[in-house]
């Protein structure tokens, strides 16, 4: 357990790390980004990428959390 001193003059707040994520359905935000991606006819000339590799990226970034306090 960290222990933090307070000095004369502060004060804590304390903050709900949680409320910092969203709260938004990630299955169907995925499931509306892979149904753009795959009716947009300009995607073959913007890039490479496959679409199941733009998902794959996407899932990784949208559900993947690091987190560090005074590292």
């Amino acid at each position: 357990m960290v222990s933090v001193l307070i000095d004369k003059g502060e004060c804590f707040v304390p903050h709900d790390v949680v409320l910092l994520f969203t709260n938004t359905p990630v299955s169907e935000v995925l499931e509306i980004i892979r149904n753009q991606l795959e009716n947009d006819k300009r995607l073959k000339g913007r890039t490479n990428l496959e679409i199941d590799n733009i998902m794959e990226l996407l899932e990784f970034v949208v559900t993947t959390t690091y987190f560090t306090f005074r590292e």
